[in-house]
């Protein structure tokens, strides 16, 4: 294995957890804080919620872009330099979107910082399965997911705190501590390597699939205002996937590829992946759908509505403790599958909500899902990522993050045109004519049924991740590649 002396430190194992999990929940605060404000950005900026979510869609686009770079620039100059780089990059990022100007000042900075984190979010997997002994890989990783959750329980409830309180600013100012703190354990921790210059640039290579990712995603964002049949939709969509194609073709014939698509050849990784892909439909719209929910329909603070997913984001954490304990009790199928099925249910629940929902029952609906939720990653990931060889664990894992990301944000995109187009039909099926105003009853009427609508597109990715579940191996949750190996040198 690659570093063996560093493998052998426990002080330094156990620093490099502390970075990599303080860096998790500083991008989950990024992502969390955000979204549940989309509301309130709707005021401050007197925009539309088409407008507004370009504060999280930029954000997840350029995430999508930068996460197929991760392990190219990783390999090639070294993981360490890179993440220290951009850890400084998002430090910079958060101030410069505390110091935005306007919507379009803060939606730019937001696309920098999406760039950055792209790279971090990979680095982050990739940094625990070259540097930590296989056989502490779960539990590590375990504690990183569990980090993530935190971040996720204490994001909205920050961010609804702080708009009651404060200006919209302090919801990036927050992320500065938080940066020098993990540049520190970084700088303390991570391992020393040189990285590989052997060949020149792939300049062509970044520029496929950074601008082919692009152009999807920006498609996808506008179909609403353009039209599925348009053509400038089409030009895009079509345009960014030959770009998408070319890249493949390209770096499958590279001896030094940008994002080595070898690793579909490890027949877990790419069930997880696809897995992976699915459960993505549901993650992004769902925190915009709740948020919709809770304070444009039933009217409720962002503080209120912060609140709310304080027990929700605890049932997520008591899911993944409670996956790492079974973890070596039963294997990850039946994990992931168990946990789709109860996410499936929460979904459901969600679906059935009305305007004399009381914010108990959503409370318990969504702490239902995020129970599921919780105990689903752990597994899946190391499932994906542990069966592959440790010398293409930073190439599975910008690939794992790259179809997630990109699921994500056309579901998103999809998603709220659905919104949009079922609200507007039982805005005109329940008699109501003229313009629909946020806030008033007619609008609460139509709208609770569009989100409800949407809810129950989620239970049916849920279910249909389940199902794809069926096809992991069954027989144990430990590395079968590392299994195998280990095997033939006996």
């Amino acid at each position: 294995m690659e570093n063996a002396g560093y493998l052998k430190d426990e002080k330094k194992q156990q620093a490099l957890l502390a970075a990599v999990v303080v860096t998790g929940i500083t991008i989950m605060l990024n992502n969390t804080t955000v979204s549940i404000a989309l509301p309130s950005f709707i005021t401050i900026f007197n925009t539309d919620i088409r407008m507004a979510q370009w504060i999280v869609v930029g954000y997840m686009l350029s995430l999508g872009m930068a996460m197929p770079l991760a392990s190219y620039f990783g390999e090639r100059y070294s993981y360490r330099k890179l993440f220290l780089t951009a850890l400084a990059a998002m430090g910079l990022s958060s101030l410069a979107c505390a110091s935005a100007w306007g919507l379009y000042s803060l939606v730019f900075f937001r696309i920098v910082k999406g760039a950055v984190s792209g790279v971090l979010i990979p680095c982050t997997m990739t940094l625990l399965y070259r540097n930590i002994p296989k056989e502490k890989q779960p539990y590590y990783l375990g504690v990183t997911v569990m980090s993530h959750s935190l971040g996720v329980a204490i994001g909205p409830s920050i961010a609804g705190m702080l708009l009651e309180f404060s200006s919209w600013h302090i919801l990036f100012l927050i992320n500065v501590p938080m940066v020098a703190l993990a540049l520190y354990l970084s700088w303390r921790s991570l391992p020393v390597d040189l990285g590989q210059n052997r060949e020149p640039m792939d300049f062509a290579g970044i520029l496929m699939v950074a601008v082919g990712t692009g152009l999807v995603l920006i498609g996808f964002t506008n179909v609403q205002v353009w039209g599925a049949t348009s053509p400038k939709f089409i030009f895009f969509l079509a345009v960014g996937l030959l770009l998408s194609l070319l890249f493949i073709i390209r770096e499958t014939n590279s001896n030094q590829p940008i994002l080595n698509f070898k690793v579909l050849k490890y027949r877990p990784f790419a069930i997880a992946l696809l897995i992976n892909c699915v459960i993505a439909m549901t993650l992004g719209i769902n925190g915009i759908l709740v948020a919709v929910y809770v304070q444009t329909i039933l009217g409720y603070s962002p503080m209120v509505s912060g609140l709310i997913l304080i027990l929700p984001s605890v049932a997520m954490v008591m899911g993944n403790v409670a996956s790492n304990y079974l973890f070596n009790k039963v294997s990850s199928k039946i994990l992931v599958f168990s946990g789709l099925m109860i996410a499936a249910i929460g979904n459901y629940a969600l679906s059935r909500a009305g305007l004399s929902t009381g914010v108990v029952a959503i409370t318990i609906y969504m702490s239902i899902r995020l129970l599921g939720m919780g105990i689903v990653k752990m597994p899946l990931t190391d499932y994906g990522l542990g069966n592959v060889p440790s010398s293409l664990t930073g190439h599975a894992s910008s690939m794992f993050n790259w179809g997630k990301q990109i699921v994500s944000v056309i579901s998103i995109n999809i998603l709220t045109v659905v919104l949009s187009i079922n609200t507007a039909r039982y805005y005109a099926e329940a008699g109501y004519s003229g313009e629909i105003i946020q806030g008033t009853a007619s609008y609460a009427i139509a709208a609770v049924q569009a989100v409800n609508d949407d809810f129950l597109y989620l239970t049916f990715f849920m279910v249909g991740s389940a199902l794809l579940s069926l096809l992991m191996d069954g027989n144990s949750n430990t590395s079968t590649f590392k299994n195998q190996r280990a095997v033939l040198k006996n």
